[in-house]
């Protein structure tokens, strides 16, 4: 017995060195060239950028012009900005300084995920699930946010562990303190709020209420004044609602409920992703039908529950938005099946299936990298950035369409020579938007700034 146990042992730590090398050989590739792909990651780049060099919340990238109703951030929100930017005061700022910093927090997490416990096969295991997981290794190239979300769910699975063990206010006002700094940087974690609900401990029946009322408030308060509005399927409820158009919403609901529930059974884009469908599904059936008396199980599976009832409702369930949203939380639960080794075998088919998944990303891995090595984009022309760094605020220039998908946005200068914070608007929706000072246009094969 104890042979056998130091050769899973032994294979284990390979699985984990191997998984290593992976992650060592595609970081090798990024270098100062390394540059943002994705629409959204300009706005993370460029926003963050504005922060460190200008120290305003203001968004130098919005949809609109308008910027959140309070602080003037973008879509996604003040925090993303403060993070990077502030870090980024201590080492100045670099193309690499997002990847270093979403890297360098998710593996501080996994660091407390090891002390937290004790050492061993279960350890190793838990380290697989989180690094061998092609979410973690996708977004770990990318200048997304997600490895942050990855570490909120790692913490919270800490936390709320620690309290199920102690049942101490102590440790129960840790974990609330910080599924509060996590609502503070992506608005769905509020939803974990619910979760106290059911933990056994001091809270009463009116502070049960008010996790419930702060768990469905919150969200929206966030959204609503520290988010620029875009178009989406609950903003345009909301409008109806107000109208007293109950029938169109009601209609809204239903087709984008039905949208979401036929690309949660059809939606792929190759076999990676369909694995990490039944990876996820496996979870969610292992916690209802065999974990569904244990405390830290129920805690997860409620919150993934309220995140797969709203995004098929009101948001979406495909282009990776699902793995996005769900990841963390089916993660949390998948660390508490190795916690609890009852129906070992059933967490490491689980487990296969995940590290199955992340072999068969790393084509695509390949492929991201080339993307933001050597992006199919024009450069902006030096004359025209030093063109726009010679005007005088108020600045807000209105991008060409055309720009969106051909140039180099991340070239685009954020303050001026006055030190002045630039704003840009990039007409990605159908919105309303403020009326620019300049407009950035397309003319015989050349950029041109007008008035």
């Amino acid at each position: 017995m104890r042979d056998r146990k130091t050769v899973s042992k032994y294979f284990l730590f390979i699985l984990l060195f191997g998984i290593i090398g992976t992650y060592f050989y595609f970081w090798s590739f990024l270098d100062s060239e390394y540059v943002p792909y994705y629409g959204d990651e300009f706005y993370f780049f460029k926003n963050s950028e504005s922060f460190f060099i200008h120290n305003t919340l203001k968004a130098s990238f919005t949809y609109t012009g308008h910027g959140a109703r309070l602080l003037g951030a973008d879509a996604h929100g003040p925090a993303y900005p403060l993070l990077y930017g502030l870090i980024s005061k201590f080492f100045g700022w670099h193309n690499l300084n997002i990847l270093i910093i979403n890297f360098g927090l998710f593996l501080s997490t996994l660091v407390i995920l090891i002390f937290s416990g004790k050492s061993g096969n279960i350890q190793i295991q838990q380290v697989l699930l989180t690094i061998g997981s092609p979410i973690t290794l996708f977004y770990s190239v990318t200048f997304m946010p997600e490895l942050i979300h990855l570490g909120i769910g790692i913490l919270l699975f800490v936390f709320c562990k620690n309290y199920l063990a102690t049942s101490s206010k102590s440790d129960f006002l840790i974990l609330l303190c910080f599924i509060i700094l996590a609502g503070c940087i992506r608005t769905t974690w509020f939803f974990a709020l619910f979760g106290l609900i059911i933990l056994p401990g001091p809270q009463t029946n009116f502070q049960k209420l008010f996790f419930a009322l702060s768990g469905a408030l919150l969200p929206i308060l966030f959204q609503h004044f520290l988010h620029e509005q875009v178009p989406n399927p609950f903003s345009e409820i909301s409008r109806l609602v107000i109208e007293n158009k109950f029938g169109e919403a009601a209609a809204i609901l239903i087709f984008n409920a039905k949208r979401n529930i036929y690309f949660a059974l059809t939606y792929t884009e190759g076999w990676f992703y369909t694995l990490q469908k039944i990876w996820m599904a496996g979870s969610l059936l292992l916690a209802i039908f065999l974990f569904r008396k244990n405390g830290l199980i129920q805690f997860g599976l409620l919150i993934i529950c309220i995140l797969i009832s709203f995004n098929i409702i009101l948001y979406k369930n495909y282009t990776w938005v699902d793995l996005r949203v769900y990841g963390p939380m089916i993660l949390f639960l998948n660390l508490g099946f190795f916690s609890y080794p009852n129906y070992k075998a059933a967490s490491h088919i689980l487990l296969a299936l995940n590290l199955i998944s992340f072999i068969l990303i790393l084509p695509l891995q390949n492929t991201l990298i080339q993307f933001r090595l050597q992006p199919d984009f024009i450069p902006i022309p030096s004359d025209l950035q030093t063109e726009i760094k010679n005007i005088s605020n108020p600045v807000l220039i209105q991008l060409d369409t055309l720009m969106l998908d051909n140039y180099s946005l991340d070239q685009l200068p954020v303050v001026n020579n006055q030190g002045e914070l630039i704003r840009y608007t990039l007409p990605y929706y159908q919105m309303e938007r403020v009326n620019p000072d300049y407009f950035i246009v397309k003319e015989n094969d050349q950029l041109r700034v007008y008035p």
